[in-house]
């Protein structure tokens, strides 16, 4: 039995030094040297709950009709693309300037956009050409605090293809 324990402990410390060479495995450039841990993909935080909902053409209609001052009709597009059209009640809102917009002061908005600066517990609902700015214009309100958010997410190419707009 002396025999069977001492294979299993040259065995269990074989297995031991492998895993410490695999974790510091390194590369034969001088100037890299890289461990098995550092190729893993990076790891990411991840929610399960969506940071935002999406909405339809029905609903924009209904946001259009119902003129809720609590509501607010986003365009994250930039301002030469509005001559394509915008959605009616839309306020504009370049994607460009998301970061200096929601940092000023409510006064400092209002005059530099045109309109009173949204609250957070004002839904917003945002749009963009195609859905894809508007996305990260969702995730960027909802790392401010903004917790009624909507992505329209087939956007202005949506909306300008059910009402015949240009």
């Amino acid at each position: 039995m002396s025999k069977f324990f001492a294979s299993a402990q040259r065995f269990s410390r074989h297995i031991q030094v492998q895993r410490h060479l695999a974790q510091r495995l390194t590369l034969s450039s001088p100037s890299i040297t890289t461990t098995a841990a550092s190729w893993a993909a990076p790891r990411r935080a991840y929610s399960t709950e969506p940071s935002s909902s999406v909405v339809n053409f029905k609903d924009i209609q209904a946001i259009i009709k119902n003129k809720n001052k609590n509501c607010h009709l986003i365009d994250v597009r930039e301002k030469t693309e509005l001559m394509q059209g915008f959605i009616p009640t839309a306020e504009n809102v370049p994607l460009s300037q998301f970061g200096k917009a929601w940092s000023l002061s409510a006064d400092d908005f209002e005059a530099e956009f045109g309109f009173p600066k949204p609250d957070q517990n004002d839904t917003m609902v945002v749009y963009c050409q195609a859905g894809i700015r508007s996305a990260k214009a969702a995730g960027f309100l909802s790392q401010l605090g903004y917790e009624k958010i909507q992505n329209y997410q087939g956007s202005w190419a949506d909306y300008a293809a059910k009402t015949k707009s240009p």
